[in-house]
Parts: C-alpha cells; structure tokens; sequence
C-alpha cells in the first residue's frame, strides 16, 4: 500500500499469519498446521516468495530518490543530475631508478618494504644517460595505499642494469575507495543546488562535483577580518595570506584542468585566482568558449603531512594480536585520511579510531594509555596538532605502531 509515509509492505510473519489464516478458514480450524506439517510448510514457502517480491517492490520504489536510493540503483539515477558514482582509484608516487644508462625495464614491479603493497612501473622505462631516470608507480591495488619516504626500495622483477629504486622523500597521492552511497548523495543535492547558492558556494560545489575530487579547504573558519581560506572579499591581504579580492581553493584529487574550468564557470566577475599563498602551486589555462580569450586560473593541492602514531593496546580473551594490529592500523589510517583539509588531529579521536575494532559484547582488546602521535617519527606527547588550511592530514600504516602490553 503506498500512502503518507510511501510504500508500506507486510512482513514475512504477518504474509505467513494471512495464509494460515485463510488456510484454516477453507479446510477447517481442526486441519493440523503443526511446523513439521506439508501444509505449514508449503505456505512458509509461498510467504517466503511474496516477502521477497515485496522487499523488492521496496528496493525499487526507494530507488525513485537519491534520498533513499542505494548501490547501483542511485548509480543510475543520479546520471539524470549528470554525475557519474567515483570509481577506486590507485595511488601514485614518484620513484627514481638507478642502474646502467640506456638499461630497458619492461613491465617492472617494486615493493614497498615496510608494507608489501606492490607498485608498478610503466610498462617500458629506460634509464638516463646519467645512470637514474623518474618515473611514476602505481599502486598494484585501488584504494588507500600509501608509503613513507623511501619505503618504495624493493624490486620485484630484476633486470639488467637495473640496480636500485626508491621513492627518496616523495609521499605518494593516495587512490580513493570507490565512492560510498553516502557521499554520492552529498555530491549529487550539491549539483542540484548550484544554481541557487552564493558565487563562493557555487564555486565549490562546483569543484566538488568534478570527478575525483575529495575534498576542499573548510569554508567555515574565519579569520579575524571574517575571512576564509576559500575566499577574501576585502580590498587587503587577509589573514590567511590570500591576496585582495581573490579565491583560494586548496582541492585535493581531481583533473587539474576540470578543476580550473569548474572554477572559470563559477567565479565571479573581476576574482583572482590564488593558489600560492600554501600547498602546491596549480596553474591551467582556460579558454572562453565565446570570446575564445585564454585565462590563467590558479589553484593549489594541499600538503601531506604524515602523522606518526605510537598506541598501547592490551590483548583480550578472544583477541588475537596477528589479526588485530593491522585492524587498528588500518582504522586510525582511515580516520587521519578522512579528516577535512586543514583540520585537527585530535588525541581523543585517534583513540576512538583505534578502540572502534572492537566488539562491545566481546572485546578483542582495549586502548590504554599512553597514545603518541607527532608529524615527526618516534613521537613522544599526545598534543593536538591543528593543521594549517592547505594541508591534509596523511595516515600510512606502516607509520603507526602497535605496542601491546
């Protein structure tokens, strides 16, 4: 039935209740309907089927609104609004080969030490006349795969003239997961509302609408002079730093040149571009469609900033330490990397990041002080560390150690 509230579908027991019900009410209220009965059984069956033909009714009527839409249904309906669910994608880092000049390396393979993650090469590289030649691996699988500086040192495939590699201070640019539901939905009422948000607004929902990107600088905080990272309005340099008059977006992942044309399309009149006041630097020519006139439109990409973590962790009855390290690892990575630009690493959400592995009715283990963390290694204070507006906050696995006690 679909009223008020939308469609309403009866559950399993009350299909079942129905039919025995009107079972009953043919072949009499003495017919035996015991659970090990035919009968009873062949009417579970039917309930069973109409149940699931009703869940399905369900699934497609939510389907109707990215409000209530999941999987590939709100995949699907979301191209209406022109926005494409974001696939995984692999990380990337800079390496440097070194071996004999003019050595060929086909389809070659490294490894970061400390973790395993496998990277791959191109497909051919050939090593300089200098005897060293930069190239850029790829993260054998999607996702979160990060690494420290020079961890990217083994090499998996041998080859002739090809002696050494390494990743030397290079951090890499992290792959996403694929796009959950959730943040889908957020892209998708962004989209939508473009038209009728302020220039600035519009300007970033923009940006976060391009394929790729995950996050911008936080237009929230305000500076003293009631400013933003994002944007200063007034006719002096703000107290971000940001020049008179301009934007500054700070957006990590995405096509540079999408972003620039995001950017272009949004702005407003007579705005400067501003992308050097922190980060990295990111310039892209934009041509008008109508005047065919070609604009410079400046951004940056944030700064990563790797956070060490030194926790304390005591085993449980039930818990197993092999298992369990990686976990936390992988929990306190998930929640460095999910911060917003800019923002707090914060000493109590590291500890619930680290304690959320565990099952309340049959914990594994428990989080016990102390809990260092520090942007330098070996940390040794458990200090909140705010970020400045252009970095991001990166979490490397092999760079978060699990003492048990």
């Amino acid at each position: 039935m679909i009223g008020p509230a939308g469609l309403s579908i009866p559950s399993y027991a009350d299909i079942l209740a129905l039919f025995t019900t009107s079972f009953l009410a043919i072949y009499g209220q003495n017919y035996y309907l015991g659970n090990d009965s035919a009968a009873f059984q062949l009417l579970s069956v039917l309930a069973l089927a109409a149940s699931d033909e009703g869940s399905a009714l369900q699934l497609a009527y939510n389907n109707m609104s990215p409000a209530t839409s999941i999987g590939v249904g709100l995949s699907l309906l979301v191209l209406l609004n022109g926005l494409q669910r974001l696939v995984a994608s692999n990380s990337t880092c800079t390496v440097t080969l070194t071996g004999t000049a003019g050595a060929v390396v086909n389809n070659g393979v490294i490894q970061n030490a400390a973790t395993g993650d496998l990277w791959n090469l191109p497909a051919t590289v050939t090593i300089g006349g200098g005897g060293t030649v930069a190239v850029t691996a790829t993260a054998q699988a999607a996702g979160n795969i990060n690494a420290s500086a020079s961890q990217l040192t083994v090499i998996v495939t041998p080859t002739s003239g090809w002696t050494s590699v390494t990743n030397g201070s290079n951090v890499p640019a992290v792959g996403a997961p694929t796009e959950a539901d959730s943040a889908l939905r957020i892209r998708q009422a962004l989209s939508v509302q473009l038209p009728s948000l302020s220039l600035p607004a519009g300007t970033m929902a923009a940006i976060l609408a391009v394929p790729g990107v995950k996050r911008i600088n936080n237009s929230i905080a305000r500076g003293s002079d009631g400013t933003t990272s994002f944007e200063n309005f007034t006719s002096a340099t703000d107290d971000w730093g940001n020049p008179a008059n301009s934007i500054s977006p700070i957006v990590d992942g995405g096509n540079s040149l999408d972003i620039a044309t995001a950017i272009y399309n949004n702005r407003g009149l007579g705005v400067e571009t501003n992308g050097s006041t922190g980060g990295t630097l990111v310039s892209e020519d934009v041509t008008d469609p109508g005047s065919g006139i070609t604009m410079a439109i400046n951004f940056a990409r944030p700064n990563a900033v790797v956070i060490y973590v030194i926790i304390t962790a005591h085993v449980l009855p039930g818990g197993t330490i092999g298992t369990l390290t990686p976990l936390i690892q992988a929990a306190v990575a998930a929640y460095l990397n999910g911060l917003e630009l800019g923002g707090v690493v914060s000493c109590g959400n590291l500890f619930a990041a680290a304690a959320s592995q565990t099952n309340p009715e049959a914990p594994g283990y428990s989080i016990r002080n102390p809990l260092y963390f520090a942007r330098t290694a070996s940390p040794s204070v458990s200090t909140d560390i705010a970020l400045a507006f252009y970095e991001a906050a990166s979490g490397v696995t092999a760079d978060i150690t699990v003492n048990w006690v």
